[in-house]
Parts: C-alpha cells; structure tokens; sequence
C-alpha cells in the first residue's frame, strides 16, 4: 500500500513539473493564492514541512483568498490571519481542487505548487 501510495505522490508531482513549459503549473504561495483566488487549480500540492508558513489574511465573505495584509480584502471586518498553508487548503477545498503532499525527495518554491484547470490570457 506504500509503495502504490509513493507512486500515486510521484505522479502528482511529474504532472506539476511538466506543466509550466505550458501555462499550466504555478510555484510558490503568493502564485497558488492567486490561483485559488481565481478557481483555477486543479491540485493543489504542499510540503509537509511547514515550519517556515508565513501567515496570511482571509475572511469569511472571501475565503478563496489569502491576502499579504488585511488591507487586501477591502477592509473586511471579518478578516483573520492564519498560517498560510491551513487558508491554501481551505481554498482548494472550497474550490473542489484536489490536495497532495509534494513527496519527500521533491521541492518547490515555499514548499507550494499547483496545477491549473486553464490558463488566463
């Protein structure tokens, strides 16, 4: 069942790292935001170290979104602040993308890729 699983990760991964020769793939926190802000991921990957998560604004009336500062949100009452990685994932599950961990033998910028439904432009 590992094994099956180690593969299933390595395969997400190998779908990423093809994908930004065409459009299709972003790194790092601040592009996946975008992203999910957008409804344009389709799998969401993440490092399992967290240790270094920056933390990020969101609110309920904006949950696809995590902002740098409060101040992006338009001024949302509501907004809060979080670990980075706990607003990603709660964006892509409100988004029906998918979740995978970035296998252990593998990186990418802030510990944070995705792969896109579509490309904008």
């Amino acid at each position: 069942m590992a094994a099956a699983s180690r593969r299933d990760l390595d395969a997400e991964f190998a779908d990423y790292t093809a994908k930004p020769a065409q459009d299709s793939a972003v790194s790092s926190i601040p592009s996946g935001s975008d992203a999910l802000a957008e409804g344009r991921v389709a799998t969401l990957l993440l490092s399992t170290d967290r240790s270094n998560d920056p933390l990020k604004w969101s609110s309920p009336s904006q949950p696809l979104k995590a902002a740098s500062s409060s101040e992006t949100l338009a001024g949302d009452e509501d907004a809060f602040e979080m670990s980075a990685a706990l607003l990603l994932l709660r964006a892509a599950v409100l988004s029906d993308a998918e979740f995978s961990k970035i296998p252990e033998n593998k990186s990418a910028p802030d510990g944070c890729a995705a792969t896109l439904r579509y490309q904008v432009g």
